[in-house]
């Protein structure tokens, strides 16, 4: 069936004015350090990495390329212009639609406080799959720390959830962690049920 998605296109047009600025802090640095000591420096064979909705920081750029990944990092509006401007590798784009990419382009997909802002998360990480070689690293805010309501925050969901979104969209769950701020999922490309 084809559809239509001129009305999607008119809605997703309109909540683009929902994005916020997220400048580094201390806080976040020290849990992105967090994860990258102990998830993705034992990574083996992922030679780049797309950093879905890197924000006006790029902040992960640093982490990645100290292990030797090429970054591409991918964000909208304003937040690219000035990041280009900084040097760093980063395009204008939705992360919920990235045609510009072919299948299988990147070794790792890395979201972190990125995918609550998807209004259509399924389907979201249905395109991560496709455009993936082998893995996702996922990072979600914890409800219960964070809340559930926020500028932007269409998906703030339980650990249930999003563990029912990613063996839909075709993740195999391989580590997991909860921390009282951040539920953290990596994951292996598998096939979609």
């Amino acid at each position: 069936m084809l559809r239509n998605f001129v009305n999607w296109n008119i809605f997703l047009n309109e909540i683009i004015g929902d994005d916020y600025p997220s400048p580094p802090d201390k806080g976040h640095t020290a849990l992105m350090r967090g994860i990258m000591t102990e998830w993705i420096s034992g990574l083996k064979g992922v030679t780049n990495v797309l950093d879905v909705g890197c924000g006006d920081a790029a902040i992960a750029e640093g982490f990645f390329k100290s292990l030797g990944m090429e970054y591409t990092g991918i964000s909208n509006g304003m937040d690219v212009e000035k990041l280009k401007g900084l040097g760093k590798n980063v395009i204008n784009g939705d992360f919920s639609f990235l045609e510009e990419f072919a299948d299988a382009s990147f070794g790792l997909i890395f979201s972190r406080h990125s995918l609550e802002h998807s209004p259509a998360p399924l389907l979201t990480l249905m395109e991560w799959h496709r455009v993936s070689a082998h893995f996702l690293c996922l990072v979600l805010p914890n409800p219960a720390y964070w809340g559930r309501v926020g500028q932007g925050h269409y998906s703030v969901l339980e650990e249930d959830q999003w563990n029912f979104l990613l063996k839909r969209s075709g993740w195999k769950v391989i580590w997991r962690k909860n921390t009282d701020q951040e539920f953290w999922f990596m994951c292996e490309k598998a096939k979609r049920y």
